[in-house]
């Protein structure tokens, strides 16, 4: 059950697949201390330089690359997630959004390429919901085609080349030695997945395309597992994992005396009572109501699976975890001073009008406090003014490291290199690895019921 991964980062998407059985064949991004942390944590050696050699991660440009060995059969799965940043709706105005018309927006191509080569069972490729509406909806449809009609992309990569050599380079050797024998697939699965739904413990919306190889059987029956997997369970759906379970290590009915003294902490700004009660109240229900029950003891299980369970982060100091990434950041008075204002669940608007008040300030994200009883905003990369994300306590203020790579769902046990910068950006940049976890049984499954990887399932299993 071997995986093909591209556009790799820290390994966030490959986690996943690692948990359900799949072993990484070939790894690639153009970041080193991504290939650091990967390297940590899934045991592989680090190349330098673009081209992809057997369990490795190699460090380079993509467009640069070519297999540096012989590709003996074709990897179970092909993984990636190209640059989003020319994409998202993050970046505002239409200018800064220009899509696949940016040389960053169209390594969607090298991606297409490798689908092209290695001819993979099935592929995932993940994206931000705003490629849905860039460039209005023309570059969903572009990718969605070349994707389809992945036997024509010879022709349209020279055709691109030929009327823009500045944005497309010239059509790869090995793109050209696979014309002719180029696979058809299938999509089988286009649409967003709110993080939340299969338990991480932040509101995180990411778009998946999921193809398969069209000469393996499978039906609609298949695709229609797929789909159902993919949206999660109804109990967590309904009640989702909250940041207070995450970073406390408990599930909420054993959280109650924590949940008061945070109230105690906000007296005037911040009303609470009961943990349990202000949760139903936020999502409906009660405390008898059997999906509550249920999400209760999917909770449970998430925090156990993850390795959080009975650790708090707000209790642990920073020697529990030597790769530095529960360090307290020292936060200057004037911050300070405007996040003890700030209740939780808002942001800088908070203090609008008076003497906190931050300038020109549009971003939701900018000095906005985590909501005990809800799952976190989307942890982001990148970004000052305010945007590394800010504790429910209000006795503490940025969230160290740690903390967001919880929120993001990574397990304790994943050990991160680099400075506080670079794993911010690591832990940022990925697709959370809980999401990844779920999506890889999934898939599995629909291979595995298709009659693909039959053998090798058996033999990982025992």
């Amino acid at each position: 059950m071997k995986m093909l991964s591209l556009f790799t980062g820290a390994g966030g998407l490959d986690w996943g697949f690692h948990k359900a059985g799949f072993r990484t064949l070939s790894a690639l991004d153009i970041k080193p201390d991504s290939a650091q942390t990967y390297a940590e944590n899934f045991s592989v050696r680090i190349s330098p330089g673009p081209d992809l050699l057997e369990n490795a991660y190699s460090v380079g440009d993509i467009a640069q690359s070519r297999f540096g060995y012989s590709l003996d059969e074709p990897p179970a799965v092909l993984l990636g997630g190209p640059p989003c940043q020319d994409f998202s709706i993050m970046r505002g105005v239409k200018e800064e959004r220009a899509g696949t018309q940016t040389i960053r927006g169209r390594l969607y191509l090298q991606y297409a390429r490798y689908l092209a080569v290695a001819k993979p069972a099935a592929f995932v490729f993940e994206n931000v919901p705003g490629l849905l509406s860039s460039n209005s909806g023309r570059d969903i449809k572009t990718i969605l085609d070349d994707f389809a009609h992945l036997n024509l992309l010879p022709k349209r990569w020279r055709e691109q080349h030929r009327l823009d050599p500045n944005r497309t380079p010239p059509l790869p050797e090995d793109l050209a030695s696979a014309e002719g024998s180029i696979p058809r697939y299938t999509l089988v699965y286009k649409g967003v997945i709110d993080s939340s739904w299969h338990g991480v413990p932040q509101q995180r919306k990411r778009l998946f395309i999921i193809g398969i190889r069209e000469d393996i059987g499978f039906g609609l029956d298949h695709a229609l597992a797929l789909e159902e997997a993919l949206s999660g369970t109804p109990a967590l759906r309904k009640y989702p994992l909250t940041a207070l379970e995450a970073l406390e290590g408990r599930v909420l009915t054993e959280l109650e005396d924590t949940y008061k003294e945070i109230v105690r902490e906000y007296q005037g700004i911040f009303e609470g009572s009961s943990a349990v009660d202000d949760y139903l109240r936020l999502y409906g229900g009660n405390p008898k109501n059997p999906l509550f029950e249920q999400a209760l003891e999917e909770h449970t299980l998430i925090l156990q699976s993850m390795g959080w369970w009975g650790t708090s982060l707000t209790e642990v100091d920073e020697e529990a975890f030597p790769d530095g990434t529960h360090m307290r950041a020292r936060e200057s008075a004037a911050v300070k001073e405007r996040m003890w204002e700030i209740p939780p669940g808002e942001n800088h608007l908070a203090v609008r009008g008076t003497k906190h008040e931050v300038e020109g300030r549009g971003f939701s994200l900018v000095y906005r406090r985590l909501h005990p009883l809800r799952p976190a905003y989307t942890v982001v990369a990148h970004g000052g003014g305010g945007t590394w994300g800010y504790h429910y306590r209000r006795s503490l203020s940025r969230l160290t490291n740690r903390e967001r790579a919880r929120l993001q769902s990574f397990p304790d046990s994943f050990t991160f290199r680099g400075t506080q910068t670079e794993v911010r950006a690591q832990i940022g940049e990925a697709v959370p690895p809980l999401l990844s976890w779920r999506m890889a049984q999934a898939l599995l499954e629909l291979l595995r019921s298709a009659g693909v990887l039959q053998e090798e399932v058996v033999l990982a299993g025992g």
